[in-house]
């Protein structure tokens, strides 16, 4: 099925399972023939990336509230990820992302997390479970014998360890389990601790990408025309030039107390 071969770690790889008691400059481990070269995605939430980091897909829009980083979190500490390797990314408009509290996929009312805490810590632990489960496949031991740590699986009986990245493509074959088991809240390193934010560096470089930042092919641009009141209707718009509200607009749309 495959074979031994030497893992070597830089230093900083080292010092993430160093906890587990495994010293030296390189550490005996058996792997799957090949580590992935693509992403391998498990689910609408996590994905693996060839580099062994972790993308979490976060279904409400960060507005400043940190819901990027509380989110990809909750997974991350059921993953077992190391938290320096995870990103995160918005999700797309899709009904398999909306709140279970809302019933539709929407960001307000305080309710990321009340809505997408146990189904997030779900997709987390079951990843986690056919993580571990490709691995023990892979040693020939029981998994109970395996546990996971900083986006490794270690094998607890003789130290062996393989990055997630390198039992992603095996992992995905397996079935995920509908109720995988959960961490005890005595195990949590991620959740209720303070971290890094994952969306500071992109702003603080000016390379996050914001709603007014997007350009698509044959996009147009809107310009609301609103009431000052709660009350008010639009009856008429003054335009200007042939008809045009503004040179090169495309025309005009009603709504009920608005016009666009």
């Amino acid at each position: 099925m495959s074979e031994n071969r030497l893992i070597k770690l830089d230093r900083r790889e080292l010092l993430k399972v160093g906890s587990v008691g495994l010293l030296g400059v390189g550490l005996t481990a058996c792997s799957p023939a090949e580590v992935t070269r693509e992403p391998i995605h498990f689910d609408s939430f996590i994905s693996i990336l060839p580099d062994n980091k972790i993308e979490v897909v976060v279904p409400d829009v960060e507005l400043g509230q940190g819901v990027f980083t509380t989110l990809a979190k909750i997974v991350a500490d059921e993953l077992g990820a190391d938290w320096d390797s995870v990103e995160a990314r918005i999700a797309q408009g899709s009904a398999e992302f909306a709140n279970p509290l809302k019933g539709y996929q929407a960001t307000g009312r305080s309710q990321a997390v009340q809505g997408f805490y146990t189904p997030l810590r779900t997709a987390g632990a079951a990843v986690r479970s056919i993580l571990i489960q490709a691995a023990a496949n892979i040693w020939s031991v029981a998994s109970t014998d395996c546990s996971v740590q900083n986006s490794y699986v270690i094998c607890n009986q003789d130290g062996r360890i393989l990055r997630f990245s390198e039992l992603a493509e095996d992992a995905s074959s397996l079935a995920l389990p509908e109720s995988p088991d959960l961490k005890p809240q005595s195990e949590f390193k991620l959740i209720g601790h303070t971290t890094k934010r994952l969306d500071t560096p992109a702003k603080c470089r000016g390379s996050a990408e914001y709603t007014i930042d997007v350009q698509l092919p044959g996009m147009l641009s809107e310009l609301i025309h609103a009431g000052h009141s709660r009350y008010c209707k639009t009856t008429r718009i003054h335009r200007c030039g042939r008809g045009k509200i503004l040179s090169g607009s495309k025309g005009d749309l009603d709504f009920e107390s608005n016009r666009a």
